[in-house]
């Protein structure tokens, strides 16, 4: 199991040398090998010519029509619209390749949370007070501020 801090780049890697690029993204999309790549039409703009590519060496898309490009992340991320850390699950279901994120990481994310929620509290309380004309309200009002602001 992957746990430190370069565990994305792990993951990715170890996902690169078991999962072809070519064979993940062929599920979503009708793939056609030409050559070193595979091309199809683009899942992510309407088009008749196909202009999606997908190279298995670099494990690499790129549509030549929309300029989406990048990683098996990147794409999944994009094609079914999950976040950053579902598209590592889902890659990590797919391949069989466990990964595990760093938890305390997701408890700072809680305590942004809690930091953003007392942040809009403490900005309704502070416009629900400038709405009663105080002198703060005649301060700013001299200084410029609309009341949209």
């Amino acid at each position: 199991m992957i746990k430190n801090n370069n565990s994305v780049n792990q993951f990715l890697n170890e996902v690169n040398n078991k999962v072809r690029l070519s064979d993940f993204i062929g599920q979503f999309v009708n793939l056609v090998e030409r050559g070193n790549s595979f091309v199809g039409n683009c899942p992510f703009h309407n088009e008749k010519t196909p202009s999606f590519n997908v190279n298995n060496e670099k494990s690499l898309f790129h549509c030549f029509g929309c300029k989406a490009g990048g990683n098996i992340i990147n794409f999944i991320s994009k094609y079914k619209n999950l976040q950053f850390l579902e598209s590592l699950i889902y890659i990590s279901q797919y391949s069989g390749i466990p990964y595990v994120y760093d938890q305390r990481k997701s408890k700072s994310n809680s305590e942004a949370k809690l930091l953003t929620n007392i942040l809009n509290k403490s900005n309704n309380l502070f416009k629900e007070l400038l709405k009663k004309k105080t002198i703060a309200y005649k301060y700013i009002k001299e200084r410029g501020v609309i009341d949209e602001a």
